[in-house]
């Protein structure tokens, strides 16, 4: 999981993945069904918001860089 403090978190529309944002640089994706993580991807400074697209195939996430950064979901 993260290695610290979180920030935001996000449901997609079917409600099987949650997305999670934190100070340690990190948006983390998560599968429900096993609270397993299925990606991780790196900022370069803390993370404060995010978002699915409405089709849940992207995630957008916000933060102290400044920047607004584009994730494709993997698919299963």
């Amino acid at each position: 999981g993260h290695t610290d403090r979180i920030g935001a978190i996000a449901v997609n529309s079917s409600g099987t993945l949650v997305t999670s944002a934190s100070t340690d640089y990190c948006v983390r994706l998560w599968r429900l069904s096993d609270q397993q993580t299925i990606a991780v991807f790196q900022h370069s400074k803390w993370v404060n918001c995010l978002a699915f697209s409405t089709d849940g195939k992207e995630i957008f996430s916000g933060g102290s860089d400044m920047r607004i950064s584009k994730w494709a979901v993997p698919e299963d």
